[in-house]
């Protein structure tokens, strides 16, 4: 899914007509979302302006977080980070 899909079903989730804890509404619009943009438009027809006045002002919802991530990652169990073992002798 696009950012645009994205940040439409992020629309329709706030919306007031929809309710997350039904599982019809939630299976129509991952449905609908995965068929694209032009099908959430017909489907959930009064998102469609404040979408476009969002999209316009460059304010559509930002869906991915992007966070850093370390560059090493260490063995929770050893405190310099070795993963060998004394134990491992091949026979």
């Amino acid at each position: 899914m696009g950012d645009d899909v994205r940040a439409y079903v992020h629309l329709i989730a706030r919306s007031g007509k929809f309710n997350p804890k039904s599982h019809a509404d939630r299976k129509a619009v991952i449905a609908s979302a995965s068929k694209g943009l032009d099908d959430l438009k017909k489907t959930w027809p009064s998102i469609i302006q404040q979408f476009e006045e969002l999209k316009l002002t460059n304010s559509l919802p930002k869906l991915r977080i992007i966070k850093s991530r370390p560059e090493t990652i260490k063995d929770p169990f050893f405190q310099d980070g070795n993963r060998s073992f004394a134990g491992n002798k091949s026979f």
